[in-house]
């Protein structure tokens, strides 16, 4: 019994123990903090006896900004990659990696778009810290995003759908570790041996662990198993953050066993995630102060490159204090090299440099004493490492073992360019010695030297910064090599005869195979001068190779006239480049070509024609449809509009400048009833002086000289020993250059007296006469004015007249229009007056005869129907026109008035498709033919009497028909010649009035039946629209 109590006892008291050793892991985030992690996907082949053999690598470096903190409840936070490359070939071919933000100029591929849609999109997402959920914010924004993007890119059709399904089949649009590995540990409870309730299906246990780190892996972490995956994490402890994760997994084999699974060859999954760096969301501003004990003067010149394209570095000039001391700010986007240079006032000699690194939010700080140069350098600040790994790079490479280095010049890797002084000696047999030096083995040399330095670093200094650091050097030197390359092509072409020992001709071969070793696009900066400037020259030795051109230059100029052909020019570059490399390569030159279209003054060599301009900006357009890097799209944006607003020729920036008070102008401040010039030389000197002497040559032109700089100070001091008549004004060039917001070198600008910009001009004469003659224009004399006015007055005179005359024509053609339309009216009136005393007569006449014979009843109801017959005809009367309902109504009433007389049959049949109650006819047009046909037609025939209307659709309108067999037209005019049959004579004539009066064609015809039996049929056709 007390055995069983202990066992108890031991039991409670080791599971409360192992209880109270539990630690509660929480994802403690940073609001206002980025995390950046690098990810990576690699699958090879692995064999027991072979090298590793690559496949494919998918890199991507996520960006995770917290953006918003309610403790213990929700994180809500910004994602966004910064690279996405995948490589799909051997190791170090790029031409087979893409690069999404910069993909090929036209992308097909749906997998591509996609990601390259991603490339573009800040997804934002909550995370629920209790039930570790996480929601996509913005997801409707970014499928408009998506949608605007793809018809941009004109994406259609079954490969919009393809498109679609890949979007839609991630949940986050993403890969869901991507985003999901920061719930994995969050609210688990981690003990001494293992991690409970985590969000990993898989058993971890502890492998590793410190106070404030812990390594975890699953059941396969010491051994490697086919076909399962071996998972490994690293987790910190305080922030609940994962800061490293691998996988791999060996795709198994049949037959293979665990025992010896490595013979043969075996495809590797293997998985990568690292937090490689974490800080607060910098401000994008660089902070940079220091004291020389002994400058060589008061000038600072700060520089670093700024533009997503191009060589050209970006400078911010500043002034030691008496102390020896400076400090200063500015805009800063990008990490990169900054150089320092203290401006030496011999021209004849080079600045003295200090080169750091900087990213954006730092603060470079340095000491530099010493009165012999190079100077005893000392930093501080966040980048103490950095600049002191660039100090002993910058000391320990000697350029002299390099290049041929001129003694006036900077002695220090990163300065300037090498310099290989190779000539050719004419022999006396006639050709030539080319003197080489034995520069192969140096160079090795000096990449060997750049990693061994820079690793001495590894645990100072960040891998990635060291790589930037470690590659700038080596492009340095890379660019030693093409330009050594290149300058031998040059020599051997120049002279084909010459002499080459065998040392000579290895040397050059070395130095050749060197080069197709090195791959400058593996060592390439974003925002490295020397990764840009390596690529040029990679660019241009590859070129020179290829096609045998003259030109020794190796500028942009010379690369594009060597091919004389943009589209050439720019497949060739295809081939060789891939990324970033080629789009910022190729992008700087079709800027530069839009810099020099116009023909320059001094310069008038470099232009070129409007078609190469135009397929400049048109693959300026295609790069910005293709490009997913938002800062390049816009900068290319950006330029194409303003080279448009600018080729219009009447658009003028709105420039910010500064007098020498410092007081802010505009354009419409400085134009006081004068017409002016505004200069913009591309130095502070240009044509100052020569136009300080036409100046007072031309009272009545203002000049005006607008010059550009970073520093107020110096320009103000500049112009004060200048002494210059024109005025002055300063342009701080801090957001973009004259050059890049006018598109021209040295350029005047003309504006008439009221303020209007008249255009640019090459040449002060062109702008200076284009506003005279704006002013020349507007002074005309008074004599001139008068002729103008009278001949206006003539004119209008002449022109009112014409009017009056035309009016007055018009109005008389109206009227007797009217007049004429009146007398016809007149002569219907007067028929329809003869027919209805005709009507009238001919229905006595009938009562009479109906009195004559005794038929009393007869001729009383024919009297009561008469009465309402009458009584319709005298309301019809003043009619022109009645419907045909109406008119079918009242013939009927007349027929049954008829046939109380004698005996005879009527029919009235109307087609079904007629709408008798819309369809109009001239009022009385039936009676007088049926009145003939019961008169002279029925009523002397024996027998059978019949007469028929019918009311039919012609082709042509509607067709009434009046048909009977009586005894036809012939045998009436003999029985009856005192029967004339006026009525329907005179409804003829009424119908000829009417075609007249409408234009419209009425036709009445007259058949004599003979056929079968004698009678007589009428067909009256009237046009529809009645």
């Amino acid at each position: 019994m007390k055995t069983k109590l202990f066992l108890t006892l031991t039991i409670i008291f080791n599971f409360a123990r192992a209880f109270s050793q539990e630690q509660i892991i929480k994802l403690n985030l940073q609001e206002r903090h980025e995390y950046i992690f690098e990810k990576i996907d690699k699958i090879y082949l692995k064999s027991e006896n072979e090298p590793d053999k690559f496949l494919q690598e998918d890199a991507k470096k996520i960006k995770i900004t917290v953006e918003k903190i309610v403790p213990n409840e929700l994180i809500e936070f910004s994602f966004q990659y910064s690279k996405n490359i995948r490589d799909n070939g051997s190791y170090g071919e790029m031409l087979n990696c893409v690069d999404y933000f910069f993909p090929e100029l036209v992308v097909t591929r749906p997998y591509d778009v996609v990601q390259g849609l991603l490339c573009r999109s800040v997804l934002k997402f909550s995370l629920n810290l209790k039930t570790n959920s996480i929601e996509l914010i913005n997801r409707q924004n970014l499928i408009n995003s998506f949608r605007t993007r793809l018809a941009e890119l004109q994406i259609e059709g079954e490969e919009l759908d393809l498109v679609w399904d890949i979007i839609n089949k991630n949940k986050w649009f993403i890969e869901d570790e991507e985003v999901r590995f920061l719930t994995w540990f969050n609210n688990s409870n981690l003990t001494d041996k293992s991690i409970i309730n985590s969000k990993i299906p898989d058993k971890l246990k502890v492998i590793e662990k410190s106070p404030t780190f812990i390594s975890l892996g699953d059941e396969n972490t010491q051994k490697i198993v086919p076909g399962k995956t071996q998972k490994k994490y690293w987790l910190n402890l305080e922030s609940g953050i994962i800061t490293n994760y691998s996988s791999i997994r060996y795709e198994s084999s049949k037959g293979k066993t665990e025992k010896n699974f490595l013979t043969g060859n075996w495809k590797v999954f293997e998985k990568s995630l690292s937090l490689i760096d974490s800080h607060l969301v910098p401000a994008q501003k660089l902070f940079v102060s220091g004291k020389i004990e002994d400058p060589l003067s008061n000038k600072i010149f700060i520089k670093f490159l700024d533009q997503p394209f191009g060589t050209i570095l970006k400078e911010i000039t500043v002034f030691l204090n008496e102390n020896g001391s400076f400090s200063t700010s500015f805009n800063f986007h990008n990490s990169g090299l900054i150089y320092i240079e203290n401006e030496n006032p011999n021209r004849n000699l080079s600045n003295e440099k200090i080169v750091m690194y900087g990213e954006p939010g730092d603060s470079l700080k340095f000491i530099a004493n010493g009165k012999e140069k190079p100077w005893t350098l000392s930093f501080y600040g966040e980048r103490k490492n950095e600049a002191e790994l660039l100090l002993e790079l910058r000391e320990k490479i000697k350029l002299e073992n390099l290049g041929l280095i001129s003694p006036n010049s900077s002695q220090y890797v990163l300065d300037g360019d090498l310099y290989f002084g190779r000539g050719a000696t004419k022999m006396p047999d006639g050709t030539y010695k080319i003197n080489y030096k034995n520069y192969n083995t140096e160079f090795e040399k000096a990449i060997k030297q750049t990693d061994d330095i820079s690793f001495q670093y590894k645990n100072t200094v960040n891998k990635e910064v060291r790589s930037f650091i470690a590659n700038e050097v080596k492009a340095f030197i890379y660019n030693g090599v093409y330009d050594y390359l290149i300058s031998s092509i040059f020599l051997e072409r120049r002279y084909p005869g010459h002499y080459v020992t065998d040392a000579e001709n290895k040397n050059t071969k070395r130095i050749s195979a060197l080069a197709e070793e090195l791959n400058p696009q593996l060592t390439y900066n974003d925002y490295g001068i020397q990764s840009r400037k390596s690529i040029s020259k990679y660019l241009n030795y590859q070129l020179r190779k290829t096609k045998k051109v003259s030109s020794h230059s190796s500028t942009v100029i010379s690369r594009f006239y060597s091919f004389n052909d943009i589209d050439q020019l720019t497949q060739f570059a295809q081939l060789i480049l891939t990324g970033a490399p080629l789009y910022r390569e190729i992008g700087s030159t079709f800027n530069q070509i839009l810099m020099d279209y116009l023909p320059i003054r001094n310069m008038p060599h470099i232009s070129y024609s409007n078609n190469e301009k135009e397929a400049a900006i048109q693959y300026l357009q295609l790069m910005a449809r293709s490009c997913n890097d938002i800062e390049l799209v816009n900068e290319i944006n950006q330029k194409l509009q303003q080279r448009a607003k600018i080729e219009t020729g009447d658009h003028i920036p709105n420039l910010k400048l500064f007098d020498s008070d410092g007081k802010e102008q505009s354009f419409s401040d400085l134009i006081k009833g004068k017409p002016t010039v505004f200069y913009f030389p591309s130095t502070w000197i240009g044509d100052r002086y020569e136009l300080d002497v036409i100046a007072p040559k031309n009272p009545d032109l203002e000049i005006i000289m607008v010059t550009e700089g970073s520093n107020f100070r110096e320009w103000k001091e500049y112009n004060k020993r200048a002494e210059p008549v024109i005025q002055q004004l300063f342009y701080k060039n801090d957001t973009a250059s004259l050059k890049e917001l006018l598109f021209h070198r040295s350029t005047y600008a003309a504006f008439d007296r009221e303020g209007n910009f008249l255009g640019y001009h090459n040449s002060f004469k062109s702008a200076s006469d284009a506003a005279k003659t704006s002013v020349e224009k507007k002074q005309l004399d008074k004599s001139q004015l008068k002729i103008i006015i009278i001949v206006l007055l003539i004119l209008l005179t002449l022109l009112i007249l014409s009017l009056l005359i035309w009016r007055w024509r018009v109005r008389q053609r109206f009227r007797k229009e009217q007049q004429q339309r009146r007398l016809r009216e007149l002569e219907l009136t007067a028929i329809r007056s003869q027919m209805n005393p005709h009507f009238l007569f001919n229905s006595l006449n009938s009562v009479q005869n109906l009195v004559q014979q005794n038929k009393g009843r007869e001729a009383h109801l024919y009297l009561a129907d008469f009465a309402g017959l009458i009584r319709k005809v005298l309301q019809n009367s003043e009619k022109e026109e009645v419907s045909l309902a109406e008119e079918l109504e009242m013939i009927n009433q007349y027929l049954n008035l008829e046939k109380l007389r004698f005996d005879f049959d009527f029919t009235i049949s109307v087609e079904d498709k007629i709408d008798t109650n819309n369809t109009m006819v001239p009022s009385m047009l039936l009676q007088p033919f049926a009145e003939n046909a019961v008169i002279h037609g029925l009523q002397n025939k024996t027998g059978y009497r019949q007469l028929k209307i019918e009311v039919a659709r012609d082709k042509s309108g509607i067709k009434i028909t009046i048909e009977d067999n009586g005894v036809g037209r012939e045998a009436a005019k003999n029985i009856a010649k005192a029967k004339n049959g006026k009525g329907s004579k005179l409804m003829k004539d009424r119908l000829e009035i009417l075609q007249e009066k409408h234009g419209e064609k009425y036709h009445l015809e007259t058949i004599d039946l003979t056929e079968n039996d004698t009678g007589t049929r009428v067909d009256i056709y009237i046009p529809e629209e009645n």
